[in-house]
């Protein structure tokens, strides 16, 4: 299989964050969160349902776990996400998700399913300084909002997205491997009642729910739901079964790049110097993280479901 699929894989990822961007553009950003949660989860199920023709059947004993990956694996980080994309560039947006493998392997370390080690560490903090020149840029939206030290609200509501994401990728790996839910189930009924979720907060805090263009916004919604929850997700399962996760988890790295090209392409965007040291300084500590893995002999195989 030619290695050019994987890259493909992130380019379509990259180019989410600009789609969301503009999908927040037609409408309030929950309730863009919902309506697009709530329709790709149902079509999912459907698919489930009557295409593979098999039954929702889930072990009382998932019950809880699926609560959790609904929550930490949607409703929250996307709520979050788009919110602070009201503020911040898809550029952005992206380079935070870098930060993802270092936060997972500190929470799995935390609740005792993995081993930390000197290097691991070391690779772990040089992955978190990389966010540091991230940090410094600020955007005028940014600072109006305010902030927490250097930190802006939308930057802790984007280190909250990645922490959420991060804690869900551990639930869905044992809902997943221990209950053996089927991965389509497990993220249909995932986008699905987050989407319900999302939609019931969106009324409650009383959002505008008026669609500007809706021709467009329907088009662009069409075209996120197709990227992530058909091409996405076939494409992510079948590189697994030719390419090493570290490969594949490496790659992400690119992400950020096919990001900001989507994001100068729609808006203008561009790289800053801070995105490139950011971006330089994480792949160092992801490599570090990565040799110091394979020593241990401890391949990270932690499903990840991207929506």
């Amino acid at each position: 299989m030619n290695v050019f699929l994987i890259f493909l894989l992130y380019a379509l990822n990259g180019s989410t964050f600009t789609i969301s961007k503009i999908l927040i553009e037609h409408t309030s950003p929950i309730f863009a969160v919902g309506s697009r949660m709530l329709i790709a989860g149902a079509m999912l199920l459907a698919y489930y349902r009557f295409i593979l023709g098999k039954k929702f059947d889930v072990p009382k004993k998932a019950i809880k776990l699926l609560v959790q990956s609904t929550l930490f694996n949607i409703f929250i980080p996307y709520c979050l996400r788009y919110w602070s994309m009201k503020y911040v560039t898809a550029t952005k947006t992206a380079f935070f998700y870098n930060l993802l493998p270092f936060i997972t392997h500190a929470i799995a370390c935390a609740i005792g399913i993995e081993k930390g080690s000197w290097k691991k560490g070391l690779g772990l903090g040089i992955g978190l300084l990389g966010i540091l020149p991230i940090l410094i840029s600020s955007s005028p939206g940014e600072k109006l909002l305010g902030s927490i030290c250097f930190i802006s609200l939308p930057e802790l509501a984007l280190l909250g997205t990645v922490t959420a994401f991060a804690y869900s990728w551990i639930v869905i790996q044992k809902i997943v491997k221990v209950h053996h839910v089927s991965p389509i189930l497990l993220n249909g009924v995932n986008m699905f009642f987050g989407g319900i979720l999302a939609l019931c907060v969106s009324f409650i805090a009383q959002e505008s729910h008026a669609i500007s263009g809706p021709l467009e916004f329907a088009g662009w919604m069409v075209v996120i739901i197709v990227i992530t929850n058909f091409i996405c997700y076939n494409l992510y399962a079948t590189l697994l079964k030719h390419f090493s996760t570290t490969l594949i988890s490496f790659a992400s790295l690119t992400m950020p790049f096919f990001a900001a090209l989507t994001g100068w392409a729609y808006f203008g965007e561009g790289i800053s110097w801070h995105n490139l040291i950011s971006s330089a300084v994480t792949m160092i500590g992801l490599y570090i993280f990565f040799i110091a893995e394979r020593e241990q002999k401890e391949p990270h195989d932690i499903i990840v479901i991207e929506a």
